[in-house]
């Protein structure tokens, strides 16, 4: 069958078209027959990080608990936890006594103090005590922070959870493990607790009476890792074992399990759709909802850390942090040198970086897409 002139110049025009589209309009993970159109294309957004610190703080000795909340910076050291302004880095206050982890919150700060085996409430904006509840059982506080349900606070206290009302009048009830397996990490939603035990069991707890609603052993009784993350109905953690798990909150269900490239996998960290983590080579951006691998990297890392579209580590051996698009794991920067950089926390305007000697503060910028 024969081809007009105008309808051949047409096949022809559409064939050039195609042949010159750029290569970043294909995606390797549809098949070659069905590829998205540029149009198709979700708009990722696009960061600018500043080179140098728009502030710094000195600090002195071991710190931990380095966070970002509620407009602040938070990290404490043996003696001390102290508060910060985000923005400026002024210290707001510091109180003068060893504590655990604190839980932030707009009324008041909760820690666990190790001086006087009790939990207290300090007033954010002055750093005073406000209140205290002290129980022969409490013992010495763990160092993760107080989680919060509606109207209660828990807190772990030598391997045993304790649950107290928020004015710390009433101790309500407690929950420990049989047969000596103490509880090592806590996370709550809504009215459910989700703790991990020292046996690589991962258990929901009601906040009203700490009644068990349901058990996950992890196949291999591995450690689990110190964060466990609660989003959109799933509960994230992972193993010494080297893997990354997924369960449903409401029934303890497996939802996926991934198995790392080698070593004890690290702490997850939600990023819009994906979990970001990583075992002892390299960090992982893994699907949320199936656990597949959407990007990795080999990298040295010694802190992980994730927002929404950012994915930050820190590498004590190059002196540097890394950071790159949590979306797409693509490099976006690095900052170096920094010295002994050993934890990161991201607020949605800055990137903190403490070393050996201090914080350093980074402008965050999110421009227009391209």
């Amino acid at each position: 069958m024969s081809v007009s002139p105008a309808r051949a110049l047409a096949i022809g025009f559409f064939a050039l078209a195609a042949s010159t589209l750029p290569l970043s309009a294909c995606d390797g993970s549809r098949s070659a027959d069905n590829p998205p159109t540029r149009e198709t294309q979700p708009e990722k957004p696009l960061y600018e990080i500043s080179q140098h610190p728009v502030w710094t703080a000195p600090t002195t000795g071991e710190r931990y608990c380095h966070r970002y909340v509620n407009g602040t910076v938070t990290d404490a050291g043996s003696s001390d936890l102290t508060l910060r302004d985000a923005v400026t880095g002024k210290t707001k206050w510091s109180y003068k006594k060893a504590t655990s982890c604190p839980l932030v919150t707009k009324e008041s700060v909760y820690v666990g103090t190790a001086a006087e085996d009790e939990i207290i409430a300090l007033d954010p904006l002055t750093g005073k005590q406000t209140a205290s509840s002290k129980a022969d059982t409490f013992g010495s506080p763990e160092g993760g922070a107080p989680v919060e349900t509606p109207g209660k606070i828990h807190a772990l206290f030598d391997g045993f959870l304790h649950t107290m009302d928020k004015s710390l009048k009433q101790n309500i009830w407690q929950y420990g493990e049989k047969a000596d397996m103490w509880v090592d990490h806590v996370a709550a939603h809504g009215a459910t607790i989700v703790v991990a035990t020292q046996n690589g069991k991962v258990k929901a707890l009601s906040s009203e009476d700490g009644k068990v609603l349901w058990t996950y052993a992890t196949p291999s009784n591995g450690l689990i890792k110190q964060t466990i993350k609660i989003m959109d109905g799933s509960v994230y953690f992972t193993s010494k074992d080297g893997s990354a798990y997924a369960l449903d909150l409401i029934t303890g269900k497996k939802i996926w399990v991934t198995e790392l490239g080698g070593g004890p996998a690290w702490a997850p960290h939600p990023a819009g759709d994906l979990l970001i983590t990583a075992d002892e080579w390299t960090v992982y951006g893994l699907d949320r909802k199936t656990g597949k691998t959407r990007w990795s990297h080999w990298d040295d890392h010694n802190a992980l850390l994730a927002s929404e579209d950012l994915a930050v580590y820190s590498d004590t051996e190059a002196d540097q942090v890394t950071v790159r698009n949590a979306t797409t794991g693509e490099l976006i920067t690095t900052i170096s040198p920094l010295p002994g950089a050993n934890s990161i926390a991201i607020s949605p305007t800055h990137l903190f970086v403490w070393t050996d000697t201090g914080i350093h503060a980074y402008k965050v910028t999110k421009r227009a897409t391209a």
